[in-house]
C-alpha cells in the first residue's frame, strides 16, 4: 500500500509542475491570438474599384482607390494588367501614386471616362495594389470586369437650355455626395 501512495504522490507532484507550465503556454498562445486579431481588425484595407456618377445626361466613370481600414497606409504601387488608360487624357491611370499616404476612409478617384457607355472595352483587368503601414506590407489583387457596363442601367435626363450652370453644378455635387466616393 505504501508503494501505491508513493507513486500517487510522485505523479501528483509531477502533474503539479506541468499544470502551471500548460497554463502559461495556453496564456501566451491566447495573447498572441488576441494581438493578431487586434492588428487584423485595425489594419488598412486599400482597394481599387470602379464607380459611375450621373451628371445630367452623362455617365462619368471613375476608378477609385479607397482605404476601408481603420489605419492609414502608404501606397507603394498600383499595377494594371493590361495597362489602363483614361479616355480623357489618354494617360496611364494612377501612374504617380507611389509614396502617397491614404487615411482611413479616404478615397482618391480618377475620371476614366466622361461618357462611360461610349467606351468599348472587354475582358478583365487585374489590379495589384501594394501598400504598407509601418513595417507591415500588404497586397490586394482585384479583378475589374470591363463588360459590367452592359449590365448597368441609368435613367438619363436631357438637359435643356433652362438648366443654369448653378443647377448643373448642384446636381453633380448632389450625386457625388449621394455616392460618397
Amino acid at each position: 500500500m505504501g508503494n501505491i501512495l508513493e507513486i500517487i504522490n510522485e505523479n501528483a507532484q509531477i502533474l503539479g509542475l506541468f499544470a502551471p507550465l500548460v497554463a502559461i503556454i495556453i496564456s501566451v498562445f491566447a495573447l498572441n491570438q488576441t494581438k493578431r486579431s487586434i492588428e487584423e481588425a485595425n489594419r488598412p484595407y486599400v482597394v481599387v474599384y470602379r464607380d459611375y456618377i450621373q451628371v445630367l445626361s452623362s455617365i462619368h466613370e471613375y476608378l477609385v482607390i479607397k482605404n476601408f481600414g481603420k489605419s492609414g497606409a502608404i501606397i507603394d504601387s498600383v499595377l494594371f494588367e493590361p495597362s489602363y488608360y483614361d479616355s480623357v487624357r489618354n494617360k496611364e491611370i494612377f501612374n504617380n501614386i507611389s509614396d502617397t499616404f491614404i487615411a482611413p476612409g479616404q478615397s482618391i478617384s480618377k475620371v476614366v471616362s466622361t461618357n462611360a457607355f461610349a467606351v468599348e472595352r472587354n475582358g478583365m483587368i487585374k489590379v495589384t495594389i501594394k501598400y504598407h503601414a509601418g513595417k507591415k506590407k500588404y497586397q490586394e489583387v482585384i479583378s475589374l470586369n470591363e463588360e459590367i457596363i452592359h449590365d448597368l442601367t441609368f435613367t438619363k435626363t436631357k438637359p435643356s437650355s433652362s438648366h443654369s450652370l448653378q443647377e448643373v453644378i448642384t446636381k453633380a455635387t448632389e450625386e457625388l455626395l449621394r455616392r460618397n466616393l
